[in-house]
């Protein structure tokens, strides 16, 4: 069965706005797609949010660097979970899909539910104020949700969304420089499946040079 692909690989903060406005223009008034989830709203608003937090973070400050990637992070989840909203009400309807502004992913084995991504190593960047990730690639699994929390787990600490890909590896900026933080990570699949987290991995952020 045809379904869409979010086609996030790759693309700039600035080109995932761009495709986000291809897609409120192609589905607005489609008669195909009657009730996306998330909503065109939704989308807009995270496109516009995404559009100001990158001209904050021209200037090179961390924190708004941070935000930006943030704001990514949150444009990246809606367009993933507006993919799979326009692949289960298409139904295989490569035409359908295409009417979005969608690309078509290959055709393969169907999977099912998904394993948490195991292997999660998180090591010190090159850049201050990095991470690099790590972890077993899943078979299967379309894309990988990458949580942070800037404090230990086992002690409380909560998740944050920063990233999506489709790439068993990850890049984690705008941390705070000489300080540690852990990392999660799970997996979404075909037909809507996502998986467990992976257990989480401590880092340390790469200290000033």
């Amino acid at each position: 069965m045809r379904t869409a692909r979010a086609g996030l690989t790759g693309l700039r903060p600035t080109d995932k706005v761009a495709k986000a406005l291809l897609l409120e223009t192609k589905m607005t008034g489609n008669p195909d797609f009657p009730s996306p989830s998330p909503t065109l709203v939704e989308l807009k608003a995270g496109r516009e949010t995404l559009e100001a937090a990158i001209v904050e973070a021209a200037g090179g400050d961390r924190t708004n660097i941070f935000l930006r990637n943030l704001a990514e992070a949150e444009l990246d989840k809606l367009i993933v979970r507006l993919a799979m909203d326009v692949s289960q009400t298409a139904n295989g309807d490569a035409a359908k899909i295409l009417s979005t502004g969608f690309e078509l992913r290959k055709e393969g084995d169907p999977i099912g539910p998904l394993p948490g991504p195991s292997d999660l190593r998180a090591r010190t960047g090159l850049l201050p104020g990095t991470v690099d990730l790590r972890w077993k690639p899943e078979y299967g699994a379309y894309y990988y949700q990458v949580e942070l929390s800037i404090t230990d787990p086992n002690e409380g600490g909560s998740w944050t969304l920063v990233g999506m890909t489709s790439k068993a590896s990850f890049a984690g900026t705008g941390l705070a420089p000489a300080t540690h933080v852990w990392y999660r990570v799970n997996c979404l699949g075909a037909g809507g499946y996502v998986s467990p987290y992976s257990d989480p991995a401590k880092g340390f952020a790469a200290p000033k040079q």
